[in-house]
């Protein structure tokens, strides 16, 4: 199994913005990129964002196959707005839950003394390859809190958006203005397809093809996406085989909890077979003393017949 995957891993040769440690790389080097990204997903120019700091630098070297180790780009913006970005391919089925989480450990930044009204804004964008809702697909959406009743917003400041690249056919015209069409495309785009958006009026866009095409001829950079590959190729290997483990468990679980409900009808039916056992048993005894007497009786019967000399 490891040398299959060894194997595969030697013959790609282009890595996409869907591997998560090219995504942060890509947004990572090139500013450029980055503004374009947040400005299309914000709605706003990207030559507004005048200040833009990434909040942590590092890229993951030996750790990239530790657990813990996250690879979304956390920006503060104009110093007055956060923004958390990340990649997610693989569905977990724990999307909704864990970027709230990550949207509350942001937003909870009020220090001891601080005034409640300098939290900074703070939205996660999360670029999933996968429907969030099958029961509602949709390319790009929003979620904050609102009023259930009429749709007020209770605080603009608390957001969640989330585009499905998967459903890149459901973008909307307003997507479609601010390109964020593109920006999915190019995430998933092949080595070709990144060439042709190299050429794009569109200076965020232009700008992240170039750094990925870049970054997908450092054949040790490349190494690192492979490791990253690999890691999560064992994460899902692991995780497959300890669901089946875990149904194993549960079928032997169910299977010992039947044994225990038949033993339990089986002792049942012991003790109500012994209970009618005694039960005969009593009777078998009523009835050799009944029979007892009988003879009693008919012997007695008999003497006196006898000494009547009574003849029939």
């Amino acid at each position: 199994m490891k040398k299959e995957i060894e194997s595969e891993a030697k013959v790609k040769d282009f890595y996409p913005m869907t591997n998560d440690y090219m995504f942060r790389a890509v947004l990572q080097k090139s500013q450029t990129a980055l503004k374009g990204l947040i400005g299309a997903m914000l709605h706003i120019d990207a030559d507004s964002i005048t200040s833009l700091v990434i909040n942590d630098t590092s890229m993951p070297g030996n750790a990239i196959t530790e657990k813990e180790y996250r690879l979304d780009i956390l920006v503060t913006i104009n110093n007055f707005k956060v923004v958390n970005l990340e990649m997610q391919v693989e569905n977990e089925l724990n999307w909704s839950n864990r970027s709230l989480l990550y949207l509350c450990r942001k937003f909870d930044r009020v220090n001891k003394g601080e005034d409640y009204d300098d939290i900074m804004p703070v939205i996660h964008i999360g670029f999933l390859n996968f429907t969030l809702f099958r029961q509602h697909p949709e390319f790009n959406s929003t979620y904050m809190m609102t009023n259930i009743k009429d749709g007020f917003v209770y605080n603009d400041g608390f957001a969640i958006y989330v585009v499905e690249l998967n459903n890149i056919n459901l973008a909307t015209p307003e997507d479609k203005l601010y390109n964020i069409d593109e920006w999915a495309r190019l995430f998933k785009a092949s080595r070709e397809e990144v060439k042709k958006m190299m050429l794009s009026e569109d200076k965020g866009i232009h700008e992240a093809a170039v750094t990925l095409n870049t970054l997908n001829e450092d054949e040790m950079f490349k190494e690192k996406c492979r490791d990253r590959e690999e890691y999560l190729k064992s994460i899902r290997t692991y995780k497959k085989v300890n669901n089946r483990l875990m149904d194993d468990i549960n079928k032997l679980t169910e299977d010992n909890s039947r044994l225990t409900e038949d033993n339990t009808k089986l002792t049942e039916d012991i003790t109500k077979l012994t209970e009618d056992n005694t039960k005969l048993a009593e009777d078998n005894t009523k009835l050799a003393e009944d029979n007892t007497n009988l003879t009693e009786k008919i012997s007695q019967l008999m003497q006196i017949i006898k000494s009547n000399n009574i003849k029939f």
